[in-house]
């Protein structure tokens, strides 16, 4: 079946797998529509709710439409699931509503270029890493942490108005402009770097956090601002461990005058 499958709208033949385990939880996300379908990366598994092709070359470069999903890019195949269901127009017949044991990883979002740790360059020398949850796929595990760490003091809307829609601060470049202009500048140039955020654990990251960002204020308005940091720092230690950090983050430099 998934062989004709494959012929019939221009896949290639499926690969021989090169194992990556699924977490001890259970299967691994669907990149393309986030329902737990998978059993192991490099496994060629199609999933039947969106089906996407686990592909973990368009994973890696998700803005690449080479790979084995016929053509489309895993950006765009986020954007296909989202409005019509399936990663393709004419895939729409094949997919299946999910089963009750395929929920949607508590994880997983779409990929966004602003925020997550794109590679945008494909020079096919660089090697996997040996962990691959620093893919692209894997960077909100710390948001799900500290989204868990704000809903336990706030648990009516510890999601929508304790923590802001995006935690980092600004990812907007228009936002960061049109605030610059209301306080009366002018923005003469604007540029994106990527840089290393380093932290020397999980606690002082949660600390940074808790007490650096826009979170600091709107906390603060709300509760008890230490007990909500220690808080904070004993969920996100419990999901993520008490070990250092190294994450790519993004960065916007503006030069304005009035």
């Amino acid at each position: 079946m998934e062989a004709a499958l494959r012929a019939e709208h221009g896949l290639p033949p499926a690969a021989e797998p090169m194992t990556a385990q699924a977490p001890p939880g259970g299967r691994l996300p669907c990149p393309a529509c986030g329902h737990q379908m998978f059993s192991e990366w490099w496994s060629s598994e199609i999933c039947d709710v969106c089906f996407w092709e686990e592909d973990l070359f368009q994973l890696r470069y998700p803005w690449s439409q080479i790979g084995a999903n016929g053509g489309v890019s895993l950006i765009e195949a986020q954007a296909n699931v989202e409005r019509i269901g399936a990663v393709r127009q004419d895939l729409v017949r094949h997919v299946r509503t999910r089963a009750d044991d395929e929920p949607l990883d508590p994880g997983w979002r779409p990929i966004d270029p602003r925020r997550d740790p794109v590679e945008w360059q494909c020079d096919g020398d660089t090697p996997y890493p040996e962990d691959q949850t620093v893919l692209p796929l894997g960077t909100h595990a710390f948001e799900v942490a500290l989204r868990a760490g704000l809903e336990r003091p706030f648990p009516v809307d510890g999601r929508t108005a304790v923590l802001p829609t995006v935690p980092h601060g600004y990812a907007d470049l228009a936002l960061v402009a049109a605030d610059l202009a209301a306080a009366g500048f002018a923005v003469e140039e604007e540029q994106e770097l990527t840089l290393q955020g380093r932290a020397a654990s999980t606690a002082d990251l949660a600390t940074g956090y808790a007490t650096g960002t826009p979170v600091r204020a709107v906390v603060e308005e709300r509760g008890d601002g230490p007990a909500v940091r220690a808080t904070v720092i004993e969920e996100m230690t419990a999901r993520l461990g008490p070990v250092p950090v190294t994450t790519p983050m993004a960065a916007y430099v503006f030069r304005a005058a009035t």
